[in-house]
């Protein structure tokens, strides 16, 4: 890869993701003090749960950056919404330095593009369960 030039927004989500990724899996591990066959169920469901917050929040992370491609871009939440005359939008947003870019453009236009990370993060039946602490008989 030629990294006298910029990335893409893609190639730094797709960096993004795979090192959170990464680094969620091994923070957790390295956080244990036993082996994992040596953990109870609930420990192992407990490690399971925080490596799948840390990789929702790398994957949400990744979706943002992609799906702005890497603009300015805020989380607001839709206050309302009135159709006359067009439609017009109430949001609020924390102050942030995005905050005050819009506010420069106001009187101009902007894109809004609307995208929830969280269809990317439901549950799965590819997440890893815990062992249980007693095998099932038969």
């Amino acid at each position: 890869m030629d990294y006298t030039t910029e990335k893409t927004a893609r190639e730094l989500a797709r960096e993004l993701t795979l090192g959170e990724r990464i680094a969620a899996a091994t923070k957790q591990l390295r956080a244990l003090d036993k082996p994992w066959l040596r953990l109870p169920e609930q420990k192992q469901r407990d490690v399971l749960d925080e490596v799948r917050d840390d990789v929702a929040h790398a994957i949400r992370q990744a979706v943002e950056i992609i799906a702005t491609d890497d603009r300015t871009r805020f989380t607001a939440a839709v206050e309302s919404v009135t159709f006359k005359d067009g439609v017009k939008a109430v949001m609020t947003m924390p102050n942030t330095p995005a905050s005050h870019e819009l506010a420069d453009t106001a009187g101009g236009r902007v894109f809004i593009v609307i995208e929830d990370p969280n269809r990317y993060v439901m549950h799965s039946p590819a997440v890893p369960a815990a062992d249980p602490d007693q095998p099932t008989l038969g």
